[in-house]
């Protein structure tokens, strides 16, 4: 493998980069359009698969503060007939609908665990209550194969956030009448945003469409923010190392950055945070872009979605 010897400028990781992230400068704007609120994509031992064309499941889960929902992402099994895919909000497994989210866009070829999803983006919008109960519906209103990976592996969905669930039972119903328990059945991934204030340049950006940078992390390590999302051409800043913790497997491990691999060296990205060098570039012996290290904390500017690897110290 081929390195640079010396750190890039911002304007060479534009260049560089194109379609995955077109840029770093460690004192950029930060600005934050959308923040997660509910995320259940840390269990990540598949169980079950339920398909939903021409039906739906109601998985439950608790309002821990007053939040407003505007974005649900849900993780699919495949992308086929997405737009006649819905998302429901309700106070019951069968009744009582708050609000309807439909369909604005789709990723594929997105890791769920050891699988290979389709991230559908729902839009909408619904105000909940801290202390009540709600139930998420996920159907389609046609006839389809596709459907959700439940998963199990983790007691409750990640916490500290907004919104979240303790495994359980009796907390998954479908339209047939049936009922599921999670803490058997596994719980599909969901991830719910709200969208957040921005400074004036994101505002005058509001027809862009967002995109989001999913920070990948694995092992029992967590981070306060798992997802930055923003639309195209804003700045936006990554998790400092204050604002996670590591793996299980590393306990007194800190985080050094994030980068576009998971395998990043250890050895390059301690050597840059040692030294202040800031982000780094990697390529093979034909010249092609192997790698990119962004410091913990530090800003990358959005271009499209795409997902970075924590890189922890040894």
């Amino acid at each position: 493998m081929r390195v640079f010897s010396r750190t890039r400028q911002a304007l060479g990781l534009l260049l560089a980069l194109g379609v995955t992230l077109s840029g770093l400068v460690l004192s950029a704007p930060t600005v934050r359009a959308s923040t997660v609120v509910f995320d259940s994509t840390n269990s990540t031992s598949q169980y079950a698969t339920f398909s939903v064309g021409n039906a739906w499941f109601a998985y439950k889960f608790s309002a821990n503060t007053d939040t407003t929902v505007s974005t649900v992402d849900v993780y699919t099994t495949a992308d086929t007939g997405y737009q006649d895919f819905y998302v429901r909000v309700a106070t019951g497994a069968t009744t009582g609908n708050l609000a309807s989210f439909l369909p604005a866009s789709v990723e594929t070829g997105v890791a769920c665990a050891d699988r290979v999803c389709a991230k559908v983006t729902f839009t909408g919008n619904v105000d909940l209550t801290a202390g009540n109960d709600y139930w998420l519906w996920i159907g389609a209103d046609a006839p389809s194969q596709v459907g959700n990976y439940l998963f199990r592996g983790s007691s409750a969905t990640v916490p500290n956030l907004p919104l979240g669930h303790t495994m359980g039972t009796g907390d998954i119903e479908s339209s047939t009448g049936s009922t599921f328990d999670s803490n058997n059945d596994g719980y599909p991934w969901v991830k719910m945003f709200t969208s957040t204030a921005t400074s004036s340049s994101a505002t005058s950006q509001s027809t862009v469409p967002e995109f989001t940078i999913n920070l990948i992390t694995s092992d029992g390590a967590q981070c306060t923010q798992r997802d930055v999302s923003a639309p195209r051409g804003l700045w936006v800043e990554l998790p400092a190392a204050a604002d996670c913790s590591p793996p299980t497997s590393q306990p007194t491990a800190t985080l050094l950055g994030w980068a576009t691999n998971a395998d990043f060296p250890v050895d390059i990205a301690q050597r840059q945070v040692n030294n202040g060098w800031g982000a780094y570039q990697t390529f093979n012996d034909d010249g092609k872009l192997t790698g990119v290290f962004i410091p913990a904390g530090g800003a990358t500017f959005v271009s499209n979605s795409t997902n970075l690897y924590p890189i922890w110290s040894e």
